[in-house]
């Protein structure tokens, strides 16, 4: 083939690349749908976690003062990218809270899945221990979301990140006993094949 086919091809590589490359650029409008839906959480999680409502509210202003800047900006793609952090600086709070709701679901799920299992009776104890460790977990977890004080960000997110971390050594020490517990599945037996005679 030609070396001019090839370049071509290269050609054609690079425009699709380059064509790729905008399609997954966030416009303007699209920062302003999550930044909507950002806000709509973090008003969802001040009535969930009062407690934490100042804190969310501080960060609004922060990450409101950002956005207005960024809102004045000409260049759309510049826009669109500050308009970006400015969401971030939000979401970043707001969804450390939704990770522990969700992990913390996990391990309500994984409590009832072990509660669940068909095991024989010389296995219960160690069922009801697992059960027992992880329950406490979930429930000093959620002790700690509804009594904890932050004043400022760093201070909500040292206790969101220890209730993450809770949770995650929790969900995977109930999986590993569900996987110790759970039956091995009953193997078929081979059914003799009659010899033709």
């Amino acid at each position: 083939m030609s070396r001019s086919f090839f370049s071509r091809v290269g050609l054609t590589a690079i425009a699709a690349a380059l064509s790729l490359g905008v399609a997954c650029t966030a416009s303007v409008e699209d920062r302003v749908k999550t930044w909507d839906r950002n806000q709509k959480d973090a008003d969802t999680l001040k009535t969930k976690y009062p407690n934490f409502a100042a804190v969310i509210d501080a960060q609004k202003a922060t990450a409101t003062k950002a956005w207005d800047e960024a809102m004045k900006i000409s260049d759309e793609e510049k826009k669109a990218e500050e308009l970006g952090a400015a969401s971030a600086n939000l979401s970043k709070l707001t969804n450390r809270i939704n990770e522990v709701d969700s992990k913390s679901k996990s391990l309500s799920d994984n409590i009832t899945k072990l509660a669940k299992l068909k095991l024989p009776k010389s296995k219960a104890q160690q069922r009801r221990d697992a059960m027992d460790v992880a329950s406490m977990k979930h429930s000093n977890v959620q002790k700690a979301m509804l009594e904890a004080q932050p004043t400022n960000n760093a201070e909500a997110m040292q206790v969101l990140d220890t209730q993450v971390s809770t949770l995650i050594s929790a969900n995977n020490n109930i999986e590993r006993t569900i996987k110790s517990l759970k039956p091995a599945p009953a193997k078929k037996s081979k059914k003799s094949k009659k010899k033709k005679k």
